[in-house]
């Protein structure tokens, strides 16, 4: 999972890694406390305040300076697998430039969008990594920063400047240290940025601070760089105010990061935001010179998210304007001329490259016959997803599927007991192509005898936590075979001796074996051994006799304590329950350590209190946290858009096992979505014989999205232009007024599907869903959390011994 700290170098390594945010759903202006303090506004006004633009779940959005419009402006590069982050307003406020790399990919490119993500292009050409984009204020040139050491060792961070085509780049600081954020000054005069050059190499730390180096027109400097702060914190991210005078930045100098404002020379230092939270990342000044936004923990302490804030000079009041469990970052504000409240892009310089293009890619697969060959896997294998993502025939044995043109994608089928001519195609694409490609083919049976080996029996000890079944081809291996597997109860439980799991084995050619790995639940009851069944069969022919599964126990009659009060198997447990999957090292040891930092404090009842919090916000976490948001809520989200209706425990479980976090990730979902509206109930009310108007009417009708008569128009123009159902889909449960009215509701339904692994009971679901909806957050979803996790039911999976109640949550 995920996990933020405020240490202001670890934001840094984040953005070298480009690993940035999670997807922050934004509703409308939110009042908070005041500052006692105003400061005095620039002089000039020479421009009006446009949109704010951030990153969230590695796309750029932009957003009004009030939190509404939240704009995916990322999404319409049409591609999936890619990793956006520092957005940058031109100076008249018509393009972005921002940084782009693919998840195949080591390094990041500046590219340029216009203000509503159309005309996507890449302008730096180079291998390394380039980040940090800044316009010149005559939009001629582009300040970046471009690594060129390796990001672990011997960093050398180096600011760029290059023509705005990507043409010319110059490196301007010639520095063994990390020069790194430029910000051009308004006037034109200086660039301001962050760097650790007077202590590059000190072991164990590293202290930047903000510096400022005069140049020309075309960004050459005509000075050596001054250093503006000088202490043993950390300061970054420095920020011009409108008239140049003034440079907002973020300081750990009070222990805690905090949002400064100086004079351009350095001098008047002084404290702006003055909370006990994280108030120091990514600050952007208005263009009218009123107000800075930045990010803040102090709304949202227990989930660790990034939300964004406004401060007003004059007042010193503070308004937070998103509304959020996931991270808004990298801050931008957009300048308009005063008037123009929709900026219409204006040409480039100089030419730039043709923007990326979708290609739809589709056909016909038949056999020997000429007949139509339904349920045939699809497999699209190219060098922008990470992993390949598989899309069934339906039952005319017609697939269609998007790329992007510009990269190279191969198509290969496979079904049981087929072999394929020609055995795949590859589609490639240039810059500027469009139009369709069809990829057609016939499937002949094969004469060779192959199977799947599967033990009768097998067995484990409780106490290992998990139980593995080994599934071995058997005669010709030298084609591709898949094949489907579930747990089933026998005599043991999945909601308290094993975790369900569910999935398919994919084998590749000459490729003999897989195992399988079930988690066990190591409860403290003497039940003797117990059983469960893994069943294995062809998705297209149905399940066929599997393997019983015998837990062999090894508890006392007579237990004194419930494992789970053990902080190990507390947070283990959550990965099972919410994630599907094993806890990696890292995150086992992270979390546990959360609950286990406890264990210093020597007053027994301050211990256990802290105990108790600490578990509550772990809990918490994995549901906000990123993954169960791109994974589990993706698969509710689902549900209610294209059927208008919760999943069903069984359901959930069932796709949730296909969803898992991971580089598979994006993959997954795109298969998901394939399978999905081939599915009966969807093509019951989806029929095929709808015209693509009906379909996305239908569906946003469904999801309950009206009018929204700007989002339907442009998705049936897509449909039109060769965007898929399946696509269409995703688009609608990615829309940000669709996830955040769903946010309550999935997240009461994970408290029974997760915590107590059943469905729900209405009366609870309804009482739950009013105190997230009626109260505000935390206190509302951490006493639904701590209502859960002390309850009689959720610790009696485990024990028959309670350590703990409802009572408690009154603490």
């Amino acid at each position: 999972m995920p996990r933020f700290s405020n240490n202001r170098v670890f934001r840094y390594l984040l953005l070298l890694a480009l690993s940035m945010g999670t997807l922050g759903w934004v509703a409308v202006l939110h009042s908070s406390a005041q500052q006692p303090v105003g400061f005095p506004m620039p002089e000039a006004e020479t421009k009006v305040n446009g949109k704010i633009a951030f990153v969230s779940d590695n796309h750029v959005y932009t957003m009004n300076p009030d939190g509404s419009n939240v704009v995916d402006v990322s999404a319409l590069s049409g591609l999936s697998g890619l990793i956006d982050g520092n957005p940058a307003w031109s100076p008249d406020g018509t393009r972005i430039a921002f940084s782009r790399r693919r998840q195949t990919d080591t390094t990041a490119a500046i590219w340029v969008m216009d203000a509503d993500g159309k005309n996507q292009h890449q302008v730096s050409q180079n291998p390394s990594n380039d980040l940090f984009p800044t316009w010149s204020p005559d939009a001629s040139h582009i300040a970046f920063v471009r690594i060129l050491g390796n990001s672990n060792v011997n960093i050398n961070d180096e600011i760029f400047v290059m023509n705005a085509d990507g043409s010319n780049a110059v490196n301007i600081t010639n520095n063994p240290g990390m020069d790194i954020e430029p910000r051009w000054s308004p006037d034109g005069t200086r660039i301001a940025f962050s760097s650790n050059r007077d202590n590059p190499n000190n072991p164990g730390q590293v202290i930047f601070e903000i510096y400022v180096v005069n140049v020309d027109a075309s960004g050459n400097p005509t000075a050596s760089p001054v250093r503006l702060t000088n202490n043993t914190a950390n300061d970054s991210e420095p920020v011009w105010s409108p008239d140049s005078t003034k440079i907002a930045f973020g300081s750990q100098r009070d222990n805690i990061p905090e949002t400064y404002l100086m004079n351009a020379d350095g001098s008047n230092q002084v404290n702006l935001t003055g909370s006990t939270a994280d108030d120091a990342s990514f600050p952007a000044w208005s263009p009218d010179g009123k107000q800075i936004a930045f990010t803040s923990y102090r709304a949202t302490k227990f989930s660790n998210a990034d939300e964004v804030f406004i401060y007003t000079l004059a007042t010193g009041n503070i308004n937070r304007i998103t509304i959020s469990n996931f991270n808004e970052v990298f801050l931008d504000w957009q300048p308009l001329a005063p008037g123009t409240p929709t900026p219409t892009p204006t040409p480039t310089p100089t030419p730039t490259p043709t923007p990326y293009s979708n290609a739809p890619i589709s056909g016909h697969v038949t056999d020997s016959n000429g007949n139509p060959l339904a349920g045939v896997e699809m497999t699209f294998t190219g060098d922008v997803d990470t992993q390949p993502v598989i899309v069934p025939t339906d039952s005319n044995g017609n697939y269609a599927y998007n790329y992007s043109s510009n990269f190279r994608v191969t198509v290969t089928p496979a079904k049981n007991g087929y072999n394929f001519s020609p055995p795949s195609i590859s589609v490639v694409g240039s810059r500027g192509v469009s139009g369709s490609f069809t990829a057609n083919f016939t499937g002949t049976k094969s004469t060779a005898i192959s199977g799947f080996g599967f033990p009768g029996a097998t067995s484990t000890l409780e106490r290992l936590g998990y139980a593995q079944v080994t599934v071995t081809r058997v005669g010709d291996v030298s084609g591709p075979a898949t094949y489907t597997y579930k747990t089933t109860d026998v005599t043991a439980a999945q909601r308290s001796d094993y975790t369900y799991v569910s999935g398919t084995l994919r084998f590749a050619p000459n490729e003999s074996s897989k195992t399988i790995i079930i988690p066990v639940t190591n409860d403290n009851y003497a039940e003797g051994d117990e059983t469960f069944k893994v069943a294995l069969g062809d998705p297209f022919l149905g399940t066929q006799p599997g393997t019983l599964v015998t837990i062999i126990d090894d508890d006392s009659p007579s237990p004194t304590t419930n494992p789970i009060d053990d902080s190990q198997f507390f947070v283990t447990q959550h990965y099972y329950d919410f994630l599907s999957r094993t806890p990696d090292a890292g995150g086992l040891d992270y979390w546990s350590g959360v609950i286990n930092s406890c264990n210093s404090e020597p007053d027994p009842q301050k211990r256990a209190t802290c105990i108790h919090e600490q578990r509550v916000t772990v809990s918490a976490a994995y549901f906000i946290e990123q993954e169960f948001q791109q994974s589990g809520s993706f698969v509710y989200r689902l549900y209610k858009a294209a059927l208008g209706r919760r999943p069903t425990y069984s359901e959930f479980i069932s796709d949730r096992s296909k969803v898992v976090g991971g580089a598979g990730l994006e993959a997954s979902k795109q298969s998901l979505a394939y399978e999905w509206v081939l599915r009966s109930e969807f093509k019951t009310a989806y029929p095929d014989s709808m015209t693509n108007t009906e379909f996305v009417n239908k569906l946003y009708n469904t999801a309950g999205l009206t009018p929204f008569t700007a989002e339907r128009q442009a998705a049936i123009s897509a449909m039109d232009a060769g965007r898929t159902r399946a696509q269409t889909l995703r688009d609608l449960v990615e829309i940000n007024a669709f996830r955040t009215r769903e946010y309550n509701p999935s997240f009461v339904l994970m408290q029974y599907y997760g915590y107590l692994r059943r469905d729900v009971d209405e009366g609870g679901y309804q009482f739950w869903l009013d105190v997230l909806n009626r109260l505000p957050a935390p206190n509302n979803y951490r006493s639904m959390v701590c209502a859960f996790i002390t309850s009689d039911e959720y610790q009696q999976r485990f024990s028959s011994v309670l350590t703990r109640s409802n009572r408690d949550c009154a603490q």
